[in-house]
């Protein structure tokens, strides 16, 4: 996770900010685009294994509760010197 939060200030350091955030549980994600429409997507795997995330998505509350947005300057805050 620190490495996708060192991108983010890279990145927001120079003027590049994401236009979407979204913690997805088994992925967080970070979308970008650029001046020519293209777009990227910068994520990590919440889990450190298929397991994990096979347990998540069986528990009774998946289907409600599959993702959110975040602000990845609250989170960079803990992650990023």
């Amino acid at each position: 996770m620190d490495d996708l939060f060192a991108n983010y200030a890279r990145l927001r350091d120079i003027g590049i900010a994401p236009y979407w955030c979204i913690n997805h549980v088994p992925t967080l994600s970070m979308y970008y685009q650029d001046p020519g429409g293209n777009q990227m997507t910068l994520q990590i795997d919440e889990f450190d294994t298929n397991e994990g995330v096979n347990e998540w998505m069986a528990q009774s509350d998946f289907m409600t509760a599959r993702f959110s947005m975040y602000s990845p300057i609250r989170c960079s805050a803990f992650s990023v010197n």
